[in-house]
């Protein structure tokens, strides 16, 4: 899982079917010039990027009231 204790970005309770969730993955980490991976339904980023996912994530065409920031 994490190493070195540093801060990643979770995502979860996206549609999983097919290839949907690498696609979202593949999106963000290109709109938010990150790396990181999609598996076991969670897509994980390296980095903090709370302030800026629920914007992405719009842009992708998902709901702004249905993304919670914890």
């Amino acid at each position: 899982m994490r190493r070195f204790r540093k801060p990643v970005t979770m995502i979860q309770g996206l549609p999983e079917h097919g290839n949907g969730l690498r696609q979202i993955a593949r999106s963000l980490k290109q709109s938010l010039a990150t790396g990181g991976t999609a598996k076991d339904g969670l897509i994980i980023l390296q980095g903090d990027h709370r302030q800026r996912m629920k914007d992405e994530l719009s842009k992708l065409g998902f709901s702004e009231d249905l993304v919670e920031l914890h």
